[in-house]
């Protein structure tokens, strides 16, 4: 996709990539959906290229976390397509005290779909650490 994206631009991209973000609330996307795709649509494909290099490339989290002293809050929309809350699951076990919160309706994009969910754990981690 990205090679198609280099000769034709993001369009196709973000046609299919970004639906992934919502598919699983209709209105999630009619609201979220427009800015998202501008947002990413303002990339300079190079910087889209690199960074889904990075994405496809990058090393396994569990070696870099091992004993890890946490605390840590681990954070998914339990609805993410790209990201399953199944793979947030090992990670959360790899970190000893660490928390595992699905945020339930939300999917991918758990900052902008469920802003005062996500900062309410934010704020809950930062009163553990305090």
């Amino acid at each position: 996709m990205m090679g198609k994206a280099e000769r034709d631009g993001l369009g196709d991209y973000l046609r299919i990539f970004v639906n992934r973000f919502f598919m699983h609330d209709e209105e999630v996307a009619e609201r979220l959906g427009p800015m998202t795709r501008q947002m990413i649509g303002e990339t300079p494909v190079p910087i889209a290229q690199a960074q889904a290099r990075a994405l496809d490339t990058r090393r396994e989290i569990g070696p870099l976390i091992d004993g890890f002293p946490g605390p840590v809050e681990v954070i998914v929309g339990a609805e993410d397509r790209i990201c399953p809350p199944l793979l947030r699951h090992p990670v959360a076990a790899a970190l000893q005290g660490s928390v595992l919160t699905e945020i339930p309706g939300c999917g991918h994009l758990a900052t902008l779909e469920a802003p005062e969910a996500v900062n309410a754990r934010i704020a809950a981690l930062i009163r553990r650490v305090a």
